[in-house]
């Protein structure tokens, strides 16, 4: 019945154990969005609100407790592919009114397409 979450519990001590042994080092989480506002919102606030930007926050701040910032540190780097309902600048207003002191960042695929950078050449827009 609980095996699921004693291997989840096992994996989490586990890598916790691991960001400590490391010596210097620096994680970037990144993840694309799309259609994602309602996911943003809490439980409350939407029946499909899952928090789900701050619980990646408090997690990366839970595996990162009591590291120093000189020897470990992380961010967040969030894709908006093109979303018509504006979830990167969703994600960007949750970072910036309930994310603390969280590196946060969300850049735009459609700014990099208008940029022609190398990255995203053959492209010509999100849609």
């Amino acid at each position: 019945k609980y095996k699921y979450f004693t291997h989840l519990a096992l994996v989490l001590a586990l890598s916790k154990v691991i960001v400590k042994s490391l010596d210097k080092f620096h994680l970037t989480t990144i993840f694309a969005v799309y259609g994602e506002t309602n996911r943003l919102k809490t439980k409350e606030a939407h029946p499909n609100g899952e928090d789900f930007l701050i619980t990646k926050i408090e997690q990366l701040r839970w595996l990162y407790e009591g590291i120093p910032e000189s020897k470990g540190s992380w961010d967040i780097l969030i894709v908006d592919d093109g979303c018509p309902d504006g979830s990167g600048a969703a994600c960007k207003k949750v970072a910036e009114e309930r994310g603390g002191d969280a590196a946060v960042s969300v850049v735009y695929l459609q700014d990099a397409i208008d940029q022609k950078l190398p990255v995203v050449a053959g492209l010509e827009n999100t849609k």
